[in-house]
């Protein structure tokens, strides 16, 4: 037994994946997007460290950069149910939200884009291009 307190210590990224999967680009209206479903997981190299570690017995700690929202809420949780002690996670009121979106067709496809297609371009047609749909 080695004289140090944990096995593993995960420094780096913790962040929520917001994934869409069967993401229509034409857009229902000015105001949303059709798609069969929506996923929020928890990520980041740190996280999945921290969670693959503790998951093979390994005695498991984190040091990473929380918000006080839902999200930090979310990924704080989840550490503590695999058994990553959290106890040097950083938890701050105001942070730079990072987020990651993967949108995904009917036929699979996926554009890992931070936005929707129609946030970025200024007609449908041209979100249909971007996305490999023009004339379908």
């Amino acid at each position: 037994m080695s004289g140090f307190r944990f096995d593993v210590t995960c420094v780096g990224t913790a962040l929520v994946d917001s994934i869409v999967r069967g993401f229509d680009p034409a857009p229902v209206s000015a105001a949303g997007y059709r798609a069969e479903s929506g996923t929020l997981n928890v990520g980041g190299e740190a996280v999945n460290g921290a969670i693959a570690s503790a998951k093979l017995g390994l005695r498991t700690r984190i040091l990473c950069f929380l918000g006080k929202d839902a999200a930090g809420g979310m990924v704080r949780a989840a550490l503590e149910r695999a058994g990553v002690d959290t106890g040097a996670v950083v938890v701050r009121r105001s942070m730079r939200r990072r987020s990651r979106r993967c949108w995904s067709t009917a036929t699979a496809r996926a554009d890992p884009s931070p936005t929707p297609p129609t946030a970025t371009t200024s007609t449908p047609n041209a979100a249909r291009r971007r996305w490999g749909t023009a004339g379908s």
